[in-house]
């Protein structure tokens, strides 16, 4: 549920001389690993921003039960679903050096019985919602890039669930999701979009498990390392408490 227990379990998995890995599922499909090839191969210059968003309209897992309640979660929207597309952008631009967070999280849907949605198989049991149901926050990395963040459960908007990650670089920027490259022509002096970029993909099987079995089958790099894991688990930890105390957090 925080920085500390992951960093338990890490050491755990150490001392026991076993691996451990995250299944961040997001990194696997077809465009995150073209992506990432693309910004390794230098595609995009240098990456100063990325913008990584999942946003629901009404996403609150089945209310009233653990995952609403902070004592048992550990966090709201951001450890849910804020967690998946952060380690994404992340790994995508290939920046796991964050250096400070500033954010804010709210309670506006949740507490009033709101913002429910049709995904949580667990049985209400009446618990109160006392976790997050929106966070925004602005992450600074040793290179001077940021990344915003904004994750929603609930929200009053004209569109209903969107997961994207957008990439601005010095010589071109990108749509994650979207699978979609821009940058400019100056032959044509015109910007140019390219649908579905040409790029290698590191796990052509885009699954998280074959890359676990094959990783101790020794056939495979891990795509998930612990110390990414724990950047990520940190800059959550951050965004948290900067809401908490009203400040900027250094990591």
């Amino acid at each position: 549920m925080n920085t500390a227990e992951a960093e338990c379990a890490a050491d755990a998995a150490k001392k026991a001389g076993k691996v451990l890995t995250l299944g961040m599922n997001q990194r696997f499909g077809t465009n995150p690993q073209k992506f990432r090839s693309l910004a390794e191969c230098g595609a995009f210059g240098e990456i100063y921003h990325a913008k990584a968003a999942w946003t629901r309209r009404s996403g609150i897992p089945k209310l009233g039960t653990w995952f609403g309640n902070r004592e048992l979660a550990g966090g709201g929207c951001l450890y849910d679903i804020g967690v998946h597309v952060l380690d994404l952008c992340l790994y995508v631009i290939g920046n796991f050096k964050p250096v400070s967070v500033f954010g804010t999280t709210y309670t506006k849907f949740g507490n009033r019985g709101l913002g429910a949605g049709t995904w949580g198989k667990s049985d209400a049991a009446g618990l109160p919602f006392t976790v997050d149901d929106f966070a925004t926050g602005l992450i600074k990395f040793e290179n001077g890039a940021t990344v915003s963040l904004d994750v929603t459960w609930a929200c009053h908007r004209a569109d209903g669930d969107r997961v994207e990650v957008d990439i601005f670089g010095t010589e071109a920027g990108g749509s994650v999701f979207g699978g979609k490259l821009y940058r400019r022509n100056e032959a044509a002096d015109a910007h140019i979009i390219v649908d579905s970029p040409n790029a290698p993909i590191a796990f052509p099987h885009c699954d998280r498990f074959h890359n676990f079995i094959n990783h101790l089958l020794g056939d495979e790099e891990l795509c998930v390392t612990l110390e990414q894991a724990l950047t990520v688990q940190r800059i959550l930890d951050a965004l948290a408490l900067s809401s908490s105390s009203g400040r900027e957090v250094l990591i």
